[in-house]
């Protein structure tokens, strides 16, 4: 009997172990599933910064950018069939002519990032639109 009751105790023990090792922050609501669409929002300045997800992947990016000579407004669109670069892991970065921008989504509807070009350098937001 006694031998019995120690089983059961180290079994319950070990149950409980094993449910303590689940991650409680993140439930199945909480993965980033559906980040196609068109996105908008602004810069740390002030300033639009936009683009187009298709099938995870940048198909298209605006952001305008206020440098300490010039306003710059860049806009990257590639040849149909192409693309900027892939989002992978729920992220995505590319640097053209100069111009880095890294991009994170925190949900199916949210995307903060960063940008830097010519010396000047920035954070911005951005919201699914559709």
């Amino acid at each position: 009997m006694y031998k019995i009751t120690y089983y059961i105790i180290m079994l319950l023990t070990l149950v409980t172990i094993i449910s303590c090792n689940k991650n409680p922050t993140k439930s199945d609501n909480d993965k980033i599933t559906d980040i196609n669409g068109n996105w908008e929002g602004t810069t740390s300045q002030n300033e639009l910064v936009s683009f187009k997800i298709d099938s995870s992947t940048v198909t298209f990016f605006t952001i305008k950018i206020k440098t300490s000579s010039e306003d710059c407004k860049i806009s990257l669109e590639p040849l149909p069939g192409h693309y900027i670069t892939k989002v992978i892991q729920n992220s995505f970065s590319f640097n053209y002519s100069g111009l880095y921008i890294s991009a994170t989504f925190k949900t199916n509807t949210k995307c903060d990032g960063s940008f830097s070009y010519n010396g000047t350098s920035g954070n911005w937001s951005a919201s699914k639109k559709n």
